[in-house]
């Protein structure tokens, strides 16, 4: 038996959230060290110009060259004294290890990291393996992803083929491997009024309403019904606030932000001019400003999926399926340079309070990735 139990509790007692990410990613460097990889750790620009780690590590020869990926950082735990256990602790309690980023997805590195040590324990890695982690996958869309991957690739490297570590599973390990993930759009709507009573309103300009009209249009509106690959795009109001802190008068500005998943069925820019239209028909008077956080990816590597669904049935007695269901992750950035599947534990308390991950689906998913590895080779 390995340490993954170890390692996986090590990871979690990092807070790895903006700015405390650089810890867990020396640590991991010298870790990786001993074991004998080689490590190249980045220094990096997020999307809020912030500084971001991000780490390269390989190990093994020979011609093919698998990748795992992933990220070491977190979502912010809400209300940390209302968990069961620390978000930082690491606790294993009747058969559960209790923290956040556990599911997402620190279980998945520790569990991959811990199935090259047990198959170099066995006499070595049967052909070039590397991690790639990236640290602003929660709160910057993970562009640090393709910025490694666009300085590693014109220094000469080439990857064969990718294993996100994302938790794919929606309640039993095995379940099911993402073979593809819609793209995300984001978008800040700004509205404009003026300041007055709410008992004089006719006036005044109150924002706040002028923008919920428009979000329970575009809310209303659906914009498509997913295809055979695909499930409906959507969209989801993920704040809304405004800078008003008193009850006698409407907010000068209010401003929501917007989060767009859509499927093939449309390109972003349509999706933009979508919203453009309905801002720009809507009462009142509005700013929008809009991001592409992630791409859109869609691919059907057989032999590799052949692969993996045999190990999976093969340790957890499930044949999995192969779908696109899910969160979008920055595997759509990698699908740009190899063939990416999905695949890590269950996802039911991710980004949740009382997020847990069972020590056996730990165990299981390291047997999976080193089956895989052994077999892929």
């Amino acid at each position: 038996m390995t340490n993954v139990i170890e390692l996986a509790q090590k990871l979690v007692q990092y807070r790895s959230h903006s700015p405390q990410l650089f810890p867990v990613f020396s640590y991991l460097k010298t870790y990786l060290e001993a074991d004998g990889f080689n490590v190249r750790l980045f220094d990096l620009e997020n999307d809020n110009h912030a500084k971001t780690p991000g780490l390269f590590a390989s190990m093994g020869q020979g011609g093919k060259h698998l990748l795992f990926a992933g990220h070491l950082d977190i979502a912010t735990p809400q209300a940390e004294e209302e968990w069961r256990y620390s978000p930082f602790g690491g606790t294993v309690d009747d058969g559960l290890l209790y923290a956040r980023g556990i599911c997402d997805m620190k279980g998945a590195v520790a569990g991959f990291i811990s199935a090259c040590e047990s198959l170099v324990k066995e006499g070595g890695l049967p052909g070039r393996v590397s991690l790639l982690l990236s640290s602003d996958e929660e709160e910057c869309g993970g562009h640090s992803v393709q910025k490694m991957l666009e300085q590693l690739t014109a220094e000469g490297e080439k990857f064969d083929f990718c294993i996100f570590g994302s938790p794919s599973n929606p309640k039993r390990m095995g379940e099911a491997i993402k073979i593809g993930a819609r793209g995300s759009l984001w978008f800040e709507i700004k509205s404009f009024g003026r300041s007055g009573h709410p008992a004089y309103h006719a006036a005044s300009q109150n924002p706040l309403h002028n923008l919920l009209d428009l979000l329970n249009k575009l809310k209303a509106t659906a914009l498509d019904n997913g295809n055979e690959n695909f499930s409906p795009s959507t969209l989801q109001i993920m704040s809304l606030r405004s800078e008003n802190g008193l009850y006698s008068n409407f907010p000068m500005t209010a401003t929501a932000m917007v989060q767009i998943l859509y499927n093939n069925n449309h390109r972003p820019e349509n999706i933009v001019s979508w919203v453009q239209r309905n801002v720009s028909f809507a009462k009142g008077e509005f700013e929008l400003k809009y991001e592409k956080d992630r791409n859109i990816y869609y691919n059907t590597p057989e032999r590799e999926m052949s692969l993996l669904k045999e190990v999976i049935e093969r340790a957890s007695g499930i044949i999995p399926s192969c779908g696109t269901d899910g969160s979008s992750t920055s595997a759509g950035f990698i699908s740009s340079y190899c063939p990416v599947i999905e695949f890590g534990l269950t996802n039911t308390l991710v980004h949740r309070m009382n997020e847990a991950a069972k020590v056996e689906d730990i165990y299981l998913l390291e047997v999976i990735y080193r089956d895989f590895i052994k077999n892929y080779f």
